[in-house]
C-alpha cells in the first residue's frame, strides 16, 4: 500500500484547478466553497487518510511517499514510483518535454470558472476556445507553485494539518524532526 502526500495547500489548489478546467465537471464554485467538504471529511489530512488502511493492513505494510520534487528519487515522480518496485529506467527512456497537464494561473482559472456558470451545448469546445485565448496565462512548469490563494491562506492550511503532518513524518517516515514537507511556501 503506497501513498503519496502533497503539501495540503498545493494538493487542494491542484484538485480545484482540475475540477474547474475539466469540462465534464465544470466546477462553478469558489475555492473555499469547494475545499470545505474535502477538509471536513479528512481528505487532506494524512492521518485520516492512513488510519483505515493502517488498521486493515498494519502500519508496517504502508509506504508513505512525499509529492515534492526534491524528495523524489532522481527528482521525478516516475523514477520515484518505479523505484518502489526496484525498476530502473535506462537511457532509452525519455520524458515528455511539455507538461501534459498544466495548471492554470489564478486569473485563467477564474475566467474559466466564471464561464462554467453558463449553460452551453459543448463545454469541451468552449473550454478549448478559452484556453486558446488565454493560453499565455497557463503555467507550464510541472512544479511551479499554485497561487490561487494567498501566502497567508496557504500557511493557514498548513497550520490546520501541522499535527497530522508531524505524526506521519515521525511514525511513517521515521523523521524525528516531524517535518513532512521540506519545500517552503513561496511568497505570492
Amino acid at each position: 500500500n503506497y501513498f503519496y502526500f502533497r503539501r495540503q495547500d498545493q494538493f487542494l489548489q491542484a484538485v480545484y484547478n482540475e475540477v474547474v478546467k475539466n469540462p465534464e465537471i465544470a466546477c462553478k464554485c469558489k475555492f473555499n466553497d469547494y475545499i470545505k467538504p474535502i477538509i471536513e471529511i479528512g481528505g487532506a489530512d494524512p492521518i485520516k487518510v492512513l488510519d483505515p488502511f493502517s488498521k486493515r493492513f498494519k502500519k508496517n505494510n504502508i509506504t508513505v511517499k512525499i509529492y515534492e520534487k526534491n524528495q523524489f528519487f532522481r527528482g521525478n515522480i516516475i523514477n520515484d514510483f518505479l523505484n518502489i518496485f526496484h525498476i530502473d529506467l535506462d537511457e532509452n527512456f525519455f520524458f515528455i518535454k511539455n507538461n501534459p497537464n498544466p495548471h492554470l494561473s489564478a486569473v485563467a482559472l477564474e475566467i474559466i470558472r466564471r464561464f462554467n456558470n453558463y449553460e452551453v451545448s459543448n463545454r469541451k469546445k468552449l473550454n478549448e476556445i478559452i484556453r486558446n485565448i488565454i493560453g499565455e496565462l497557463y503555467i507550464e512548469t510541472v512544479f511551479s507553485e499554485h497561487n490561487i490563494i494567498s501566502t497567508h491562506e496557504k500557511q493557514h492550511l498548513l497550520n490546520m494539518f501541522s499535527k497530522s503532518n508531524s505524526i506521519v513524518a515521525r511514525e511513517y517516515l521515521g523523521d524525528e524532526t516531524g517535518l513532512l514537507f521540506k519545500e517552503k511556501i513561496q511568497m505570492s
